[in-house]
């Protein structure tokens, strides 16, 4: 009886000597497996969702730059474009000029005491032919403001001339000039049939001063020749070169800074206007010193075009330049036309890109640890049944039913079918202890009568 009363039998596990409180406490600070895997989970879910929202924003913000250089690359090639047809057209009008009758006729009258022993026609009469015609290429070419023909030794024969109220006039005899030493003359006189010779793009001079206001200049000049081959004098036609660049390059307002520098690095056009023609002014500006990536540029051997971030200015531009051969007699002049945009100008993009790459995150998060947290349920429940059956068969109660979790074919299954073996070898050991309990009761009775 003694036995049977205090000493714990065989089927008491030794679990059940702990106490109730403990068991309290243990549960007060329980973190169950469903939160454990959710935390775990979401942990890594949200390093990996990260990584790959930065590595989008990176890649969004390199798609972006490209496409920001790429539309300034296609501005340039439009520029460069323009300036090669112009330049081509200028080049046939010079051509085209140096062929029309005047110019024979004008030398024929000299050679002949005023009279063209051709037709009878004064010298008088081709000059204002030959201005005629010279007017009326001015007037459908707006960057012309001036066309000239001066005689085989340089001396001008006859000069239209655009003023700055935009009116066409033809200068008078006394005021002509003698361009003999000048380079634009020296070195078309010498050009073959055909060739077209471009000067320097400078300021413009006139009786060897610099023009005020400034007037930048280009001169397109070829040799006339008579029928029987005889050189007789150079056309020459001077272009605007500020309204021929104001017209190529498609200006894109004030957050985009277009600039055009010669062969040499010089500014020829420029926001800052105090920098352009400095070689014409007594200081040099080179725009690959202040832009060191342009300088490649400048070498034959280098690439011709340049595409991406630079330093101007004390800012950061995102810059396309490349370079325009523009003259056929010889290649290795060029011009540099660049445009440079703010790096700036992409920053509401950026902004759009890098929420929109919060909020898919966040988003993915959540959705994440919504189906992290129904999945371990799912997985937990079965533990959740064993760990309630091992709590009613310590209590001492029968009724357990694994009969949902054994059906699993995974871990959990195993475990359930592992703990109802066990659970039926506890109830038959305690029925057998019943039975020896009550043989010994029934023993002790028996002996004590």
């Amino acid at each position: 009886m003694a036995i049977s009363e205090t000493a714990p039998g065989p089927g008491k596990s030794a679990v059940s000597s702990v106490k109730p409180a403990l068991f309290e406490k243990a549960r007060g600070f329980r973190f169950g497996i469903v939160g454990q895997m959710v935390l775990s989970t979401a942990v890594v879910g949200a390093i990996v969702i990260a990584a790959l929202s930065i590595s989008m924003y990176r890649g969004g913000a390199d798609i972006l730059l490209q496409n920001e250089v790429g539309k300034l690359a296609g501005a340039t090639d439009v520029s460069a474009a323009r300036l090669n047809a112009r330049f081509s057209f200028y080049r046939a009008d010079a051509l085209f000029l140096s062929k029309t009758p005047p110019i024979q006729g004008i030398v024929r009258s000299a050679q002949n005491s005023g009279v063209d022993p051709v037709d009878g026609s004064t010298e008088s009469l081709w000059v204002g032919r030959l201005a005629t015609i010279f007017t009326a290429m001015i007037t459908s070419r707006p960057e012309f403001y001036q066309v000239r023909f001066l005689d085989d030794h340089g001396q001008e024969t006859v000069r239209v001339d655009r003023k700055s109220d935009g009116s066409i006039v033809q200068t008078p005899p006394d005021a002509l000039q003698d361009k003999s030493t000048h380079a634009y003359f020296v070195d078309s006189i010498a050009l073959s049939e055909g060739q077209v010779y471009i000067s320097t793009i400078n300021l413009n001079r006139e009786f060897g001063e610099i023009e005020v206001p400034h007037r930048p200049v280009v001169r397109f000049a070829t040799p006339a020749f008579s029928d029987n081959g005889d050189r007789l004098g150079v056309i020459v036609i001077n272009v605007d070169i500020q309204y021929l660049f104001d017209q190529v390059t498609p200006r894109g307002g004030g957050r985009i800074i277009d600039m055009i520098a010669n062969d040499q690095g010089d500014y020829l056009d420029t926001p800052d206007k105090g920098r352009a023609f400095g070689f014409d002014l007594g200081h040099r500006y080179l725009i690959q010193e202040e832009i060191p990536p342009f300088a490649p540029l400048f070498d034959m051997g280098g690439p011709d075009q340049y595409e991406g971030v630079v330093d101007y200015d004390s800012h950061r531009y995102v810059a396309s330049a490349r370079r325009v051969p523009f003259d056929p007699e010889n290649p290795q002049r060029f011009l540099v036309v660049t445009q440079m945009s703010p790096e700036g100008v992409m920053s509401g993009a950026l902004a759009e890109l890098r929420n929109n790459a919060v909020f898919l995150a966040l988003g993915l998060l959540v959705v994440s640890a919504i189906v992290i947290a129904w999945l371990a349920h799912r997985i937990a429940r079965p533990l959740h049944e064993v760990t309630a059956a091992a709590s009613t068969l310590a209590a001492g109660g029968k009724d357990i039913d694994l009969s949902n979790a054994i059906q699993r074919n995974d871990e959990t299954g195993e475990l359930a079918r592992a703990f109802t073996r066990m659970a039926t070898n506890v109830t038959e050991r305690e029925e057998e202890l019943m039975r020896s309990n009550q043989e010994l009761a029934q023993f002790a009775y028996v002996a004590s009568h």
